[in-house]
């Protein structure tokens, strides 16, 4: 005789959960994390421009980085 309680009937239209669904990966987490700044101390660190910014700083260090070792190697 098993001493665990039993749950109420549900009804036939409710849900098994009520909230969302669940995070089996924990990508929650990982938006949360990504959607609030850096802080180290007091200072905040952000990426200038919002996301667009950060793309475009990326984009223009890996073109200049070209650009530079293309000139090195030129006058070398």
């Amino acid at each position: 005789m098993s001493t665990a309680p039993v749950p109420p009937p549900r009804d036939a239209g409710q849900s098994r959960t009520t909230g969302p669904a669940p995070d089996r990966f924990g990508w929650a987490e990982l938006r949360l994390a990504l959607a609030r700044p850096m802080r180290i101390g007091n200072t905040e660190i952000r990426p200038l421009g919002g996301g667009l910014g950060c793309l475009l700083m990326i984009l223009f260090s890996v073109l200049a980085s070209i650009a530079l070792t293309v000139l090195v190697n030129t006058v070398l």
